[in-house]
């Protein structure tokens, strides 16, 4: 049986909204020489040199947006988050976390006069900064990630696991903190959680087990991943049969008796021809579904698709078309879910 792994994580609607500030390809050449500048100043002021032509091509892609008439408020939430995950992770003096996020802002409203992406985060270290994140992806995904543990049998990996408890932790620790504290982002926290004060969000649990990788008996090419099924299955059951038909008692005849050959047996030969291949087909799809790897990948193809189909009620309507083109672009760059095989 298939258990949910951390890759899992990546199909998940805030994941793929970050996913397009990091990977999406916009022209910029318009405003070439002013994003180059605002790159500069992240170099030489804040030492942000790996990131700086990640973060201009990100503000550009949300400009792009902007100029698009369906565009959604939410993605300037991702927006802010995917900034602030990424300054916090590179920057060596996290005291200047709020004045590169506040800098970052100024620009983006210089360039685009009238951009409604605000900076919805004004004073915050990068460690609450991470577990106001926490929260809010663990609120935006709630749903989804409720409905694929219970699709999954409610069993888990070690690190996905981790990542559900990293998550409430946040949560709870936030919760705590926001009921004696009048911290700005305080107000954040309970935009994000409307409930609050009132019911707790119920924690996400899935159970401990252990994933079981499988080794393939053949040569490995350049591609190939350890425990990944490939088209020739494990443990030495292959992933398809060699039949060998063999001759039928007094249905081989000589030269000298095909001529005298009835009509009947060419009537048996027809009918056989049609069903014993069918017979083949079956016992084989029988014995690749219940003794090979296949019948596992089957049902983790149906679960993931299950996965997806939650993932819209953790999303409006409107970013149902744009949010599956993207998770087809990613799945074709990054193999989201070449899931390995993992024993029952």
């Amino acid at each position: 049986m298939s258990i949910l792994l951390k890759d899992n994580l990546e199909s998940l609607n805030s994941n793929i909204s970050y996913w397009k500030f990091d990977k999406r390809s916009v022209n910029c050449l318009d405003d070439s020489s002013f994003w180059g500048k605002v790159a500069q100043q992240l170099n030489e002021v804040y030492g942000l040199n790996n990131i700086s032509a990640s973060i201009v091509k990100a503000l550009c892609y949300i400009k792009s947006l902007q100029l698009q008439p369906n565009f959604d408020n939410v993605m300037c939430e991702y927006l802010c988050y995917w900034l602030g995950n990424k300054i916090s992770n590179d920057l060596s003096n996290k005291e200047s976390f709020s004045s590169v996020i506040d800098l970052l802002y100024a620009e983006l409203g210089d360039i685009y006069k009238e951009n409604k992406c605000k900076n919805i985060i004004f004073q915050i270290n990068s460690t609450d900064f991470q577990k106001l994140k926490d929260v809010y992806d663990y609120k935006q995904n709630y749903n989804t990630i409720s409905a694929a543990i219970r699709d999954y049998g409610n069993e888990c990996s070690e690190k996905f696991r981790d990542y559900l408890n990293k998550s409430y932790e946040s949560y709870e620790e936030l919760y705590t903190k926001c009921e004696r504290s009048h911290e700005e982002y305080c107000e954040h926290f309970k935009k994000i959680i409307p409930e609050y004060p009132g019911k707790k969000l119920e924690k996400l649990i899935c159970n401990l087990k252990e994933s079981i990788s499988v080794p393939v008996r053949e040569e490995r090419g350049p591609g190939a991943h350890e425990g990944h099924i490939n088209a020739r299955g494990v443990d030495g059951i292959r992933g398809g049969l060699d039949v060998y038909l063999v001759p039928r008692d007094g249905m081989v005849d000589g030269p000298s008796d095909k001529a005298g050959s009835t009509s009947n047996v060419g009537v048996s030969n027809t009918i056989m021809g049609i069903f014993f291949p069918l017979v083949v087909i079956s016992l084989a799809f029988c014995l690749l579904y219940n003794f090979t790897p296949i019948g596992s990948m089957i049902q983790s193809f149906l679960k993931k698709k299950r996965i997806i189909e939650h993932n819209m009620d953790d999303i409006g309507t409107h970013e149902i078309n744009d949010n599956f083109s993207d998770y087809e672009e990613k799945y074709d760059t990054r193999s989201l879910f070449n899931i390995a095989y993992h024993g029952a």
